[in-house]
């Protein structure tokens, strides 16, 4: 299975041959990954960070708050609440709660004592190590939001005007030091707008997502296109939901024009994509230095291929591979030379249904938490791992309390893709085991009354680190993905990806709040559970990702975490 041509002749040649590499890239997870023909590669050397040779390097302010503020409520409301700072604080805080180094993460599963003591195998971090390739697949630094085998594929670019309090430029977020590399010096706003829906600056910073594919292609081949969208929503969420505590004003964009941005920041795209772009902007009152002068001339748009090569160079310390053929052309054919028009809204399918029916939970409401929960906090406690959930039951408010709140955000995305969330109530108290939907309209669950659950649990996953019959609640995040293909293309499951990807991490800040554990992995056979779990008809409709939810076990309370995959 190399190439578009080879997956024609496939049981779903039809699929294939309507979707394109979309329908040939959801064939294979339906075929090869879910009946297992495929498998990780731990041994595969990994680039843990991108720096760059040659760059001027920008120190950020390491002075990092354990607290950015109270009213966890007022902050999903993107209002603000947090101490004066200075501009380039502000960004500093983001980058570091976003992508900074401030976890370690254990290579073994059940290992504690694998970070130290006479029997550690794995070598120290030092600074000669910052880059791969290493003796062994034991990264032991992680970072506020989960990736799969913690590899990090997504890499962060800032643009900047003077207003921050730093040189108006193109910036490389490096989370090995905490600082940026001056890529480009120049006011570059305007010609990023250009690239934009709108075409006009309305920011005064823009953070650029990339991924660079090589980071967990290496590990996980075929499978990395997945989990590239994913991390890209995870990352953006969290990216939201600091920039907003912050003030910042955030708006996601994830349509642009592809190739002048790619020039702009020297990224060739069969190494490094461009996946989403967050413009920011700050009250003006709120601006304490004195220093920031007027932005240099914007680059026109017209000259948006007119860029000068970047001096500054990547470490790269092994040849660049390059993906099958296949994610080769799902990558190529992503890519966006005009911006698509404006698509009607949709609303989901649970939209045009009647009121609440007698079968169906109405959910109480969410538990009154503690108010003088600090944002800072949240983010720090947040925990990816399988192993540190146990099987205590939930209280039916904690969950409540998390289905809730991701239930009020409007995103048309999700509405657009039909998008929908499926809860596996194993231990919950007032709830009888069962698997059921989540109605956002009426905050209620619809029984599918499915029999035998302990048994399709027990043969859930197709990953042997995975034990979903252990926490007490699974929630299963679906998407349509020839919705999502037939409004955008090819870019479609690129989009999709993101937003569940965006919805996973809301759902894991939101339990972190309620004083609970998640696990994220995508090691699910999709038709099975959709079809035998589920019991969801639409067969375009999959489960691309799963949250396992529960209480953290007492040793685990702490910032060391498991991989997730």
């Amino acid at each position: 299975m190399n190439s578009l041509e080879t997956l024609k002749a496939a049981p779903r040649a039809r699929v294939v041959e309507k979707l394109g590499f979309t329908g040939a890239y959801i064939d294979w997870l339906r075929t090869d990954f879910a009946q297992g023909r495929w498998s990780a590669d731990p041994d595969q050397p990994c680039l843990l960070y991108k720096i760059y040779q040659g760059a001027e390097r920008v120190l950020l302010d390491g002075d990092i708050p354990l607290q950015l503020g109270k009213d966890f409520e007022a902050n999903w409301g993107d209002a603000p609440h947090v101490r004066p700072a200075r501009p380039e604080q502000k960004l500093s805080w983001l980058l570091y709660f976003t992508h900074g180094l401030t976890r370690r993460v254990r290579p073994v599963a059940g290992k504690a004592n694998s970070l130290g003591g006479k029997k550690q195998h794995a070598a120290p971090l030092r600074s000669g190590h910052v880059t791969g390739p290493t003796a062994h697949f034991s990264p032991t630094l992680g970072r506020p939001v989960p990736s799969g085998g913690n590899l990090h594929p997504v890499e962060m670019y800032l643009a900047v005007n003077e207003d921050w309090g730093l040189q108006a430029g193109i910036y490389h977020y490096d989370s090995a030091h905490h600082s940026l590399d001056l890529l480009r010096a120049g006011n570059f706003l305007s010609t990023i707008a250009a690239c934009l829906p709108g075409g006009k600056p309305t920011s005064t910073a823009v953070v650029l997502l990339s991924n660079y594919l090589q980071k967990n292609y290496q590990k996980y081949a075929y499978l990395s296109y997945l989990l590239q969208t994913l991390d890209t929503g995870i990352a953006l969420e969290q990216l939201h939901f600091v920039a907003s505590r912050l003030g910042l004003s955030p708006a996601v964009q994830l349509c642009f024009l592809d190739r002048p941005l790619h020039a702009l920041l020297g990224l060739n795209p069969t190494e490094e994509l461009l996946y989403a772009i967050l413009p920011l902007s700050q009250d003006q009152q709120a601006i304490l230095s004195p220093e920031a002068g007027q932005a240099e001339p914007s680059k026109p748009a017209q000259d948006l291929f007119d860029f000068d090569p970047l001096v500054a160079r990547p470490v790269q310390p092994f040849l660049p591979g390059h993906p099958a053929p296949l994610l080769q052309g799902l990558y190529a054919a992503s890519l966006l030379d005009t911006l698509p028009e404006t698509l009607p809204s949709s609303g989901s399918s649970e939209a045009s249904e009647s009121g609440a029916t007698l079968a169906e939970v109405m959910l109480p409401d969410a538990l009154s938490l503690p108010r003088d929960h600090d944002i800072a906090q949240t983010l720090l406690r947040r925990h990816t791992s399988s192993q540190s959930i146990d099987t205590r039951a939930l209280a039916i408010e904690q969950l409540a309390a998390i289905l809730q709140s991701p239930g009020k955000l409007e995103r048309p995305l999700w509405q657009l893709f039909d998008c929908q969330l499926y809860c596996v109530a194993s231990r919950v108290s007032c709830l009888a085991p069962d698997v059921y939907v989540y109605s956002r309209e009426r905050h209620t669950l619809k029984p599918l009354t499915t029999p035998l659950l302990l048994p399709l649990l027990i043969r859930l996953s197709v990953g042997s680190n995975i034990q979903p019959y252990v926490p007490p609640v699974l929630l299963f995040v679906c998407g349509n993905y020839q919705k999502s293909y037939m409004a955008y293309g090819e870019r479609g499951l690129r989009l999709l990806g993101i937003e569940i990807g965006r919805m996973v991490q809301h759902i894991s800040l939101c339990a972190v709040h309620c004083g609970l554990g998640t696990h994220v992995h995508v090691s699910t056979a999709l038709d099975s559970i959709r079809t035998r779990l589920l019991r969801n008809s639409t067969e375009a409709n999959l489960p691309l990702a799963t949250v396992m939810i529960g209480h953290m076990r007492n040793a685990e309370e702490n910032l060391f975490e498991m991989l997730w995959y």
